[in-house]
């Protein structure tokens, strides 16, 4: 620290800064010289009334009167004419909550940044709300920081939820809020004494700024301003303020203790409490008019009680909001001046005497002022504002405008278009975009809902153009929202829910599996119709062949069956678009000559040409009514198998591929190779349709099937025909 007068000449323009407190009103102008902070000159005025309690203005006019005094010495000690000013809000007015906050997703849909941020400003609003409600209280408050603790997606913890799908999300945050009314009160008395703020801080952030070394502010050190009526307390770790808090006792505590024993009226006990750690002997006259003379051990043993419980209150108040004992505890404020406090203060924390300190403004590093200033730990605070406003870049106190309001920012760090809206009490419901009006049926007893189309999201302009919530915010920025939409109502058809289309094909006809449909008790036979609020469907599923046939009274018990061409029974379960074929027994279905009747081998292109050979379908049997078929009945294919013509002729209006090995004399349990099935040229599908002047192939492939098992097959194996690429 270096004491001399500061320069007139080449001097850069000087700063006016205003320490508003309880008892008195602080005003310095100061400029920055060579990284240095220069005081050139200072003033104090104490209030003649009780203006303000607890550090909040509650007479503005006689606040205003006090502020204006002091601009007026400054004014005729500097020769200038003062219209800006530079203040803080008081520490204490300073609250925090601690909140849980829930909302219900979309399992169908994942999480969006715009719900995350949506879910914050819901938080937000309700710490705010909780706030008001645990102070009883209308008060209308700014929230000048918070903290996301956590988030969770259905009660399991996640860093960002954003992609994450889930049925209920979380949040856990520390907001902290300061009061609108004491921004505002400070704002309007300052105007009435004639001046515009030009920056605004909080006195604890001041204070820190010169009574903690930056070197010193990465440990957990507790910084209490003492004042007259309360002992406002900070808390920094890690670099920043963790944590304010208050203690309603402080140095008018002990004044009214020296009064009450030395019978001395208010303004005379202040005096003296003030001249304890001046002066050893002191002289004064009680309000009898006599004439008294004690020393100053004598005055801090009377005094003793009111120092302990001040020293117990601001220590109780370190440890709730700390959680712990501080590395260390610095004291500035006029009240930290009274003999033994310091003592006192360490004794209930349990800390040595050399880490409980009393920081003067004669310990402020990189400070140049003048010898005559009379100030000592009570000049820390206003040498902090002035100091924090010369080195700010920005103001800690901004305006911007949300669709044409005026709100007014306090920045302790970067601030984006979501905080500018929690300051307005935004109702993000009018983000994020919602969905029209869903439809609730049940559906076989089951409930379900058929959701309506989601809206358009909400469009947000700074200053005319799209931006975002994360966009950043400056002074004077203009943010202008229009809100999301809602989207279209659901028209819900009941095939939406009933799965109508599902089908099985047998003997060339598709029937349903999907049979007895319901809407609200009665038969419907369609299922187009639109679906209202509350409407209870039904139906019954064809789950089995013995289901669908027992339904659709297709066969009796003697019977084989096949599905997709493969052996099944009357337990096998089917699925859409399966074929069932429905083969009756020939002891019941056939006469002894039609049993004869076997699948005819089709000729193999690769050993000799043949003529064309018919296969007839299986003669009617003899029993049970037997029926006649005549040639009218017949239906002929004729098509290419394996390079060779071949005629099939059956009773089937429709032929599919599958049907083919009812015909043709191929074994395909018997595997020789890779089975190649083609139809047309193309592999060929089971359910496909087979008409007359297709080309089908059925063959195995050995040369596939050697290179991938090392075995070979002849080219002609009995029953079946191999094949290699030709």
């Amino acid at each position: 620290m270096k004491r001399r007068k500061s320069k007139k000449s080449g001097q850069a323009p000087s700063l006016f800064a205003l320490d508003i407190g309880t008892r008195s009103v602080v005003g310095m102008l100061g400029h920055l010289h060579e990284r240095r902070l220069v005081i050139d000159h200072a003033a104090m005025i104490f209030h003649e009334s009780r203006a303000m309690f607890d550090g909040q203005i509650h007479d503005i006019d006689k606040v205003a009167q006090v502020i204006d005094q002091v601009k007026q010495q400054l004014e005729k000690k500097s020769k200038q004419t003062l219209s800006e000013v530079t203040i803080a809000a008081a520490g204490r007015a300073l609250q925090t909550v601690t909140l849980e906050w829930e909302a219900q997703l979309d399992e169908l849909q994942a999480v969006t940044q715009a719900q995350v941020h949506q879910l914050e400003l819901e938080a937000l609003q309700q710490a705010q709300y909780k706030l008001q409600e645990d102070l009883q209280e209308d008060t209308r408050y700014f929230c000048v920081g918070h903290s996301v603790i956590h988030y969770a997606i259905d009660g399991a913890v996640v860093t960002n939820p954003a992609g994450h799908h889930g049925r209920r999300i979380k949040v856990h945050l520390i907001a902290t809020f300061l009061p609108k009314m004491v921004v505002d009160s400070l704002y309007t008395a300052v105007s009435k004494a004639g001046l515009e703020v030009v920056y605004m801080t909080l006195e604890p952030i001041a204070a820190i700024e010169v009574a903690v070394p930056e070197n010193a502010r990465l440990l957990n050190i507790a910084l209490v301003d003492v004042g007259a009526g309360t002992s406002d307390m900070a808390i920094t770790r890690d670099g920043t303020i963790i944590a304010y808090g208050m203690s309603a006792v402080a140095g008018d505590e002990i004044t009214e203790l020296l009064a009450k024993e030395e019978m001395l009226d208010f303004d005379g006990a202040e005096q003296l409490k003030c001249r304890l750690n001046m002066e050893e002997s002191h002289y004064y006259t009680d309000i009898f008019g006599f004439q008294q003379e004690k020393s100053t051990p004598e005055l801090l043993k009377q005094i003793q009680p009111a120092i302990q419980v001040v020293a117990g209150e601001i220590a109780a108040g370190i440890l709730e909001k700390n959680g712990k004992k501080p590395s260390a505890v610095f004291l500035i404020g006029g009240g930290s001046q009274i003999p033994g406090l310091p003592q006192a203060l360490g004794q209930q924390l349990e800390l040595p005497p050399e880490r409980v300190a009393v920081r003067h403004i004669g310990q402020i590093t990189d400070l140049e002022y003048n010898a005559s200033l009379d100030l000592g730990p009570e000049g820390v605070t206003p040498i902090g504002i002035l100091k924090k406003a010369l080195v700010a870049r920005q103001k800690d106190f901004f305006e911007v405008e949300v669709n044409g309001r005026q709100v007014r920012m306090f920045q302790t760090r970067r601030l984006c278009i979501k905080d500018a809206l929690a300051a307005v009490q935004y109702d993000p419901q009018q983000l994020v975009p919602r969905r029209g009006e869903s439809v609730d049926v049940t559906v076989n007893g089951q409930s379900m809902r058929l959701y309506g189309e989601y809206g358009e999201a909400a469009v947000i302009f700074l200053n005319g153009q799209t931006a975002n919530l994360e966009s950043e915010i400056h002074q004077g920025d203009k943010i202008m929202i229009q809100p999301a939409t809602s989207g279209k109502s659901r028209r819900a058809l009941m095939k939406e829910v009933v799965p109508s289309e599902m089908t099985c094909q047998v003997e060339g006809i598709k029937r349903p599996l999907i049979v007895n449909m319901t809407l609200n008790g009665q038969q419907v036979d369609r299922s187009d119709i639109l679906l209202n609020q509350g409407d209870a469907i039904g139906y019954d599923t064809l789950y089995t062949v013995e289901d669908f046939c027992g339904f659709y009274q297709l066969t009796g018990n003697a019977a084989d069956f096949r599905v997709n061409g493969l052996p099944a029974t009357g337990k096998t379960t089917l699925q859409t678009g399966d074929f069932l074929e429905i083969i009756k027994r020939a002891s019941d279905t056939m006469s002894a000559n039609a049993s004869e009747a076997k699948p005819v081998k089709a000729a193999d292109p690769l050993l000799n040409e043949r003529n064309i050979e018919k296969i007839k379908p299986p003669a009617a049997s003899s029993s049970e009514n037997p029926k006649v078929t005549t040639e009218a009945d017949i239906m002929r294919f004729n098509i290419q198998y394996n390079g060779a013509p071949l005629t099939i002729e059956t009773e089937k209006k429709n032929l599919v591929f599958i049907d083919l090995f009812d015909y043709v004399d191929f074994d395909r349990s018997d595997v020789q190779g890779k089975l190649v099935l083609t139809h047309n040229g193309r592999p060929a599908e089971y359910t496909a349709a087979v008409n007359s002047g297709d080309d089908i192939w059925v063959y195995w492939d050995q040369e596939t099937y050697a290179a991938s098992s090392g075995k070979k097959g002849s080219e002609n194996d009995a029953g079946n025909l191999t094949k290699n690429k030709h």
